[in-house]
């Protein structure tokens, strides 16, 4: 089973919440586009380590985390994926409304696309944080790039309901806002490719 996103009940304690729902699903590209992206990708022989940021926002190797990412800031690819994005906008936020910055002002200035290989996985965190440009971030976007892998389940945690979903998920991104705890189990076989993009907007207050 690859790639499905398990929801654990949420606490008594914030049952309040329950409107809010935990993740939205999203057509992003199809198969043979995202065939493309991997292909660019690694043709780009620019994957690197990657790295966490610590608690006072230094970005170190850390044994809570093992992937391969591409950071894309610019040129074509880049802008592709970007366009891409603000043609599904509204539909990623229309269940949260959040105020987001508009496509100039800053929606997001980077993409990552990611490589698990086996024993890759992310440990357990938030992708909020007050450092690092991190505390603009709004929305979560995880695009899943392929299939033919083991194990590298992503995983949402506090969520209102147990929802796990196991169809062909292909190009489509889970969108979640980045205060939701989450991770990605260890890859048992193969590789797992996915697009991560974070969009901003004014502070929560």
């Amino acid at each position: 089973m690859n790639d499905h996103i398990i929801t654990n009940p949420e606490p008594d304690s914030v049952a309040p919440l329950d409107w809010l729902p935990t993740y939205v699903m999203v057509k992003l590209f199809d198969h043979e586009e995202c065939r493309q992206l991997i292909r660019d990708a690694v043709a780009s022989g620019k994957f690197a380590t990657g790295l966490v940021v610590d608690d006072e926002g230094n970005n170190i190797e850390h044994d809570g985390r093992k992937v391969e990412i591409l950071r894309l800031a610019g040129g074509t690819l880049f802008d592709q994926i970007k366009q891409r994005v603000l043609e599904r906008l509204s539909e990623m936020n229309s269940r949260y409304e959040f105020d987001l910055y508009g496509s100039e002002d800053g929606l997001f200035n980077e993409v990552h696309i990611l490589r698990y290989t086996k024993g890759g996985f992310h440990g357990n965190h938030l992708d909020l944080a007050p450092y690092n440009g991190m505390a603009n971030r709004k929305l979560s976007l995880v695009c899943q790039l392929n299939v033919g892998y083991h194990g590298g389940d992503l995983v949402l945690f506090n969520a209102s309901r147990d929802v796990p979903f196991s169809s062909d998920t292909v190009g489509y991104a889970a969108v979640y806002p980045s205060w939701i705890p989450h991770m990605v189990f260890e890859v048992e076989e193969g590789e797992r490719f996915t697009l991560v993009i974070w969009l901003r907007g004014p502070r929560f207050r």
